[in-house]
């Protein structure tokens, strides 16, 4: 008799906070926005690459990404509608994923809802309710392994550039 085990599903939703947001702009442009009305520095980053569990279909939603030091949050904007599918298809309404990481008070996520309503070309924003998210655990999970991959990537190319720099210096 074989034993079927079950990996634990990691709960995100004491780390996270999503904004949905449904609206007409392209990614750069939304970035962009969000950049000036909240004082942030999101910059594109590597896309970010998700198999569907269900279809077994990759699915590229592009990303921005801005980690504050200051407040130790970490904010991610991610596409939901792409050319392969939706990173999440039973929200097919939402355009975009705005991820705000670390400890952030709801009053203050409230707040930056109403005023991303209010950028042209947004139809709506909304607070989500991770439970009526079916796969968000998944993609957070996924989305993580992504970041990390990413700073290693970078910490290897830094590495590069200092010994580089090192030698050459000691000529």
């Amino acid at each position: 008799m074989s034993k079927i085990f079950k990996l634990d599903q990691p709960d995100y939703s004491s780390e996270y906070q999503v904004i949905c947001i449904c609206s007409s702009l392209q990614d750069y442009r939304l970035s962009w926005h969000l950049n000036i009305l909240f004082k942030l520095d999101l910059a594109k980053s590597e896309d970010f690459e998700y198999i569907a569990r269900k279809t077994n279909q990759s699915i590229k939603s592009s990303l921005y990404l801005f980690s504050d030091n200051k407040t130790l949050l970490d904010y991610q904007m991610i596409s939901n509608r792409n050319p392969g599918g939706f990173l999440m298809p039973e929200q097919k309404q939402v355009d975009y994923f705005f991820l705000i990481r670390g400890l952030y008070d709801l009053q203050k996520t409230k707040a930056m809802e109403d005023k991303i309503r209010n950028i042209p070309n947004v139809m709506t924003a909304y607070i989500a309710d991770f439970s009526k998210l079916k796969d968000i655990n998944n993609i957070l999970s996924d989305l993580e392994l992504h970041l990390m991959k990413i700073l290693s990537e970078k910490k290897k190319k830094d590495v590069k550039k200092f010994e580089k720099k090192d030698h050459l210096g000691k000529n």
